[in-house]
């Protein structure tokens, strides 16, 4: 599973194992009669390349075993990774992203630490995943500016709408401005002219949609309720409100434009050099606009724009 990253030291405080949130918590069947004592679960957990592992006593087979009764202060065989989380946690805030791959197999007594363990496993191995990833700021990139600018005017009644963010849905909002709507927290109070959900980072306004009208002005806003790692709880994130004016007597917005702003937005390595070549006169291909405008339309971030 995907888990968007708000993760604090406390939520995972090992020294406190009882007040870490619920991750996971794996649960064991006994299909056969098994005499001895009492059996070990040799658990690991591998990330960024290092793979650390230690051994849990099953004290009762019936209770579900959670990720706190693993990660605590009594396993010294974890601390070489742990104490490399606690310190990129306590300096950024935040559990690092990336996948972890947690493994779990019963092994016979005694035997959960020893090169040989797999010789006396009692269990398969049940392998869990957590993949971890910040989610970035959604920033929109076109048609618009932000309220309290003057809006852009185009002339496409279908307008191709472009954004910027990693998250995997979204929801996309639509508003018909008017001059009482002056503000983005009145804005998001009222029922959106036109709302969708969707994957990607762009959209075209659909023909069966309502239809836009020239004259008006029309604002515009990306959404997305994300799942987190702290257990079920989800969180809002969403971009600016930006907006636009629909006029016949305008041209419409081209690729250049787009990209003018994107570098405006984002500034990448070579962006300025490259608006001051076009205000220069310096004529761009625009099969490579195109293709740029394209990378930033599926979200790629473009860190570099260089003119030959």
């Amino acid at each position: 599973s995907v888990e968007y990253n708000y993760v604090s030291y406390d939520d995972l405080n090992w020294k406190t194992p009882e007040d870490q949130i619920r991750l996971f918590t794996l649960n064991v069947t006994q299909n056969s009669s098994y005499e001895g004592d009492l059996p070990e679960i040799r658990f690991s957990i591998e990330w960024n390349g290092i793979k650390v592992h230690d051994v849990y006593v099953i004290k009762n087979l019936s209770a579900g075993i959670t990720n706190s009764d693993f990660f605590n202060s009594n396993y010294s065989g974890l601390d070489p990774l742990l104490d490399e989380l606690k310190s990129m946690i306590i300096d950024t805030g935040k559990l690092p992203d990336g996948n972890y791959i947690l493994e779990f197999v019963i092994v016979k007594s005694g035997y959960g630490n020893e090169s040989n363990y797999e010789q006396h496993m009692l269990s398969n191995t049940a392998t869990f995943t957590l993949t971890v990833k910040s989610p970035n700021p959604i920033t929109l990139v076109s048609p618009g500016n932000p309220l309290g600018a003057s809006p852009i005017l185009i002339n496409d009644l279908n307008p191709y709408f472009i954004w910027v963010s990693n998250v995997d849905n979204y929801t996309f909002k639509l508003w018909e401005e008017n001059t009482s709507t002056t503000s983005e927290d009145q804005l998001e109070t009222i029922t959106p002219y036109y709302k969708t959900d969707m994957s990607g980072t762009n959209f075209e306004y659909p023909a069966n949609a309502p239809a836009l009208k020239y004259g008006k002005t029309y604002a515009w806003q990306i959404v997305s309720e994300i799942k987190t790692s702290l257990g079920n709880d989800t969180i809002e994130l969403k971009s600016r409100i930006y907006h636009f004016k629909l006029s016949n007597a305008t041209t419409a917005i081209y690729s250049f434009d787009i990209l003018e702003k994107y570098i405006k937005d984002f500034n990448p390595n070579g962006g300025e050099e490259f608006l001051k070549l076009l205000k220069e006169g310096y004529e761009i291909n625009q099969t490579a606009v195109d293709k740029i405008i394209d990378e930033i339309s599926k979200g790629k971030k473009i860190t570099e724009i260089t003119v030959e």
